[in-house]
């Protein structure tokens, strides 16, 4: 198996949208039995720059997409600026969607607008079935108010290898409080051949020309804003000095 877990020999098998799998990982089996029960839970995915978050949120959509069988367009799943993944939530239903952050980015601008996402996300749990992934070095950057809707936290530790955290919940509406209690679940363990070639080279190649589209974008937005009076035309400046 490609698979490493405090139960190696305990197979677990769960019922998701009427097919039945077969996994060693606590993670998995709790994770696909909210998506069977109509759930739309929220997985924030943390650790270093260049570590592996994005396999490991490529292998939890290629996952999901061997159960409903639909074409994987990464396109229309994985979404680099956050405004563009509240434009696609009304079509996704019994999908995936996820925010991954960018290289080249202003941070602050970046999370701003990542709030309003994931609040889009939070938003649409009581009435889609969907996976949503949060990719972020610092995940505790999302604001808490935010993060209290995570069904599960991955710390990724080197390429293929994680530990899972799951958030127990408790509501009181009386006293108007929400709060969570983080339970490890797995020590996880996955090979690189867990996912077919293609869509890793698929994945890459996507994945290069939206940061670079993206750092285009931010050095023409950038180049806007640096520019001074002294760029325009001499007449110009002569004749406005005039009219005062």
């Amino acid at each position: 198996m490609p698979y490493k877990t405090r139960e190696e020999s305990d197979m677990k098998i769960v019922s998701i949208w009427g097919k039945k799998v077969r996994t060693p990982l606590i993670f998995i089996k709790q994770l696909f039995t909210k998506l069977d029960r109509g759930y739309s839970p929220i997985i924030g995915i943390c650790g270093s720059q260049r570590i592996g978050k994005s396999f490991i949120g490529l292998w939890l959509t290629y996952l999901v997409y061997q159960i409903t069988g639909k074409e994987l367009d990464l396109k229309k799943v994985i979404f680099y600026e956050p405004e563009e993944a509240i434009k696609n939530l009304e079509s996704k239903e019994k999908d995936v969607e996820w925010i991954d952050e960018p290289d080249a980015i202003d941070y602050q601008e970046w999370y701003l607008k990542a709030h309003k996402a994931i609040r889009s996300m939070i938003n649409t749990q009581g009435y889609k079935n969907n996976l949503y992934i949060i990719i972020s070095p610092f995940i505790a950057q999302i604001d808490k108010s935010l993060r209290i809707h995570q069904d599960f936290l991955i710390k990724v530790t080197r390429r293929g290898n994680f530990k899972v955290w799951k958030y127990e919940k408790k509501y009181d509406a009386e006293e108007m409080k929400h709060t969570t209690k983080k339970v490890f679940l797995d020590y996880c363990n996955i090979k690189m051949d867990i996912i077919p070639k293609e869509l890793w080279k698929e994945y890459k190649e996507f994945s290069r020309k939206e940061k670079e589209r993206i750092r285009r974008k931010r050095m023409n937005l950038d180049t806007d804003k640096k520019k001074k009076p002294e760029d325009l035309n001499t007449l110009d400046v002569i004749e406005l000095s005039r009219e005062h």
